[in-house]
């Protein structure tokens, strides 16, 4: 019995080392709440037990299995037809926001951890299901210990999902404002986007995702207009007053619909949630991570505003508008599938297509589809990709069902000009950039924490992420800095001219440093899939602590970085007429 298995999520009782039959050499936290971690080593400590990450091994297990993982998930969405099923996350199957893809994962790293133990271990698991899981296969193998003080399982009533989305129906119908707009009766151009917090920053929101396509396609006789999308956006009307400001052009969804309509969205998730059975992964009986998924899926009302956009489309149907296309920035995320399905209901002649606005993150498995979920699954007439990396990758997903084009950035512009020479503030200026977890900013804080105490001679600036709070942030890190540690409250552009290396976690800005040719380290989090995408590099640029951050730190100093705009040429085409004229192809 070398292997002790324990759950904990409050830990509001202590580790009973005194009940372990084997005393373990090393324990691990399964998990993604790093001040867990923290409570639990201040606990072992007298014990003289190591304590093991398992961060590199997790991401390595995800690498290996995802293929497998994601064959799974899609053989639970192949046989659904109701829309329903596709505003959720696991057909999503994004690693940032699908729970279940994760747990997989962390399952899998367990068994992993179970088969290969050589030694006495401690194995404390966060998750109450996934604990669950294990002990129900291993049970008279292992030694299993709950201090939980309440094990139940945490059930979401119908109650809670109905309460939820009766707020949503609040929410709406505060956002929404009385529309007497009369549209062309020519047939128009209609760009979806869709806005999240950060869309609050940028003095034109529609140029971050579309560059200068609106300019391109305005040659032609079309008219032009946007769909401006927001899901859950804390500055919704402050946002929408700006733009509206700016833009005549554009539409929000909500002014297009009904009270019935927002009631309908709000209430029609609720009739569809599936009860799952007997579902097995690996010889595990996964039943009660699955229906977890579903519960929060529709407690959760961000999926209703999925669904309204049906009834933005509807609506616009019954004015008489006619859609010649529909463009929008590709990602195969629940949106769209709701926008295409609307599309092809109301305006049956449309054509739908979907750019490529950044290249794929690894671990969005939803990005590309299996052959059987094709079958059901709303999908466009042609995606125009970023590049040719992501042509490639695409085409064989995608093909012959939907027609798929090497196209070009229109996301980042300075590619397509001249190099330039940056000069940062200091080659001894390392920029931190946090995420919105707060879990993997602690545990990333206390890496640079100790990496400021071994390298004196340099300056660590973090940025923290813009939807927080980042007085109550400072402050709690403040008592914990080093001299050489200091906070930066400017733009995203400026915080770049400042520094000579970034090191981030889970973000897409890595692409932003790589154009100033600055080297990017990147940092996942416990429990966390790196997002950030870039193509494939190597697994030991994604860990460290702080002596391998040193170094990597240092190295990067003497040397320049092959990081640089030149490489990110394999992801990104140039804006070029020949690429642009592919959004005019059918």
């Amino acid at each position: 019995m070398r292997v002790s298995i324990m759950h904990t999520i409050c830990l509001k009782n202590p580790v009973p080392f005194s009940l372990l039959k084997v005393k373990p050499k090393k324990w691990i936290y399964v998990g993604t709440n790093y001040q867990h971690t923290l409570q639990i080593a201040k606990q072992l400590h007298p014990y003289n037990i190591e304590q093991f990450t398992i961060n590199k091994l997790f991401y390595e297990i995800s690498q290996i299995h995802k293929i497998k993982v994601n064959n799974f998930l899609a053989s639970l969405s192949k046989k659904y037809v109701h829309l329903t099923h596709w505003t959720t996350e696991l057909s999503n199957r994004n690693a940032k926001t699908c729970q279940l893809m994760n747990e997989l994962f962390l399952l899998l790293t367990i068994d992993s951890l179970i088969k290969s133990a050589d030694e006495p271990l401690l194995i404390i698991i966060e998750s109450a299901e996934i604990f669950k899981i294990i002990e129900k296969k291993c049970n008279s193998s292992m030694q299993f210990f709950d201090v939980e003080v309440n094990n139940k399982i945490n059930e979401t009533s119908y109650l809670t999902a109905l309460y939820e989305r009766t707020k949503y129906v609040v929410q709406q119908l505060q956002k929404k404002e009385k529309v007497n707009r009369l549209l062309p009766q020519t047939p128009i151009t209609l760009i979806g986007i869709w806005f999240n917090d950060g869309a609050l920053h940028d003095e034109n929101p529609f140029e971050t995702y579309c560059g200068m396509l609106e300019e391109y396609l305005s040659l032609e006789d079309s008219p032009i207009f946007y769909m401006g999308y927001t899901e859950n956006c804390a500055g919704h009307k402050l946002l929408k007053e700006n733009l509206a400001h700016h833009f005549s052009n554009i539409l929000f969804p909500e002014d297009w619909q009904t009270f019935k309509d927002i009631l309908s969205a709000a209430l029609l998730p609720l009739l569809h949630i599936t009860r799952y059975k007997n579902i097995q992964f690996d010889e595990y009986d996964i039943t009660s991570l699955l229906n977890k998924q579903q519960k929060q899926e529709f407690s959760n009302p961000g999926n209703s505003s999925y669904l309204s956009l049906y009834y933005f489309f509807k609506n616009l149907k019954k004015r008489n508008v006619k859609i010649e296309r529909f463009i929008y920035p590709f990602e195969n995320h629940p949106w769209e599938k709701v926008c295409i399905r609307a599309l092809r209901t109301f305006f049956p002649q449309t054509k739908i297509i979907g750019f490529q606005h950044t290249p794929a993150p690894q671990f969005m498995l939803g990005y590309t589809p299996t052959s059987d979920e094709l079958l059901n699954m709303p999908y466009p007439d042609t995606i125009v990709t970023c590049g040719k990396n992501s042509y490639n990758a695409l085409k064989k997903g995608w093909e012959p069902t939907v027609k798929v084009l090497e196209g070009c950035t229109l996301r980042y512009a300075p590619l397509s000009s001249e190099k330039q020479n940056f000069c940062h503030h200091s080659a001894n200026t390392c920029g931190v950039l946090f995420s919105k977890n707060n879990s993997t900013n602690r545990e990333l804080f206390d890496v640079i924490l100790e990496s400021s105490q071994q390298l004196p001679n340099h300056n660590f600036l973090i940025m923290l992420h813009p939807s927080k709070d980042n007085d109550a942030i400072i402050e709690d890190f403040i008592a914990l800095k080093h001299e050489n540690i200091s906070f930066f409250t400017g733009s995203i552009d400026d915080f770049l001219n400042y520094i000579s290396i970034l090191i981030i976690s889970c973000s897409d800005f890595c692409i932003k440093a790589m154009l100033k040719e600055i080297p990017t380290i990147c940092f996942c989090g416990m429990g966390k899939l790196d997002m950030n995408p870039q193509e494939d590099p190597s697994i030991e640029q994604r860990f460290f602590d702080s002596p391998s951050l040193c170094s990597k730190i240092i190295s990067f100093n003497e040397q320049k970085s092959d990081i640089s705009t030149f490489s990110l040429k394999k992801f990104f085409n140039p804006l070029e007429d020949k690429y642009l004229k592919n959004f005019t192809l059918y």
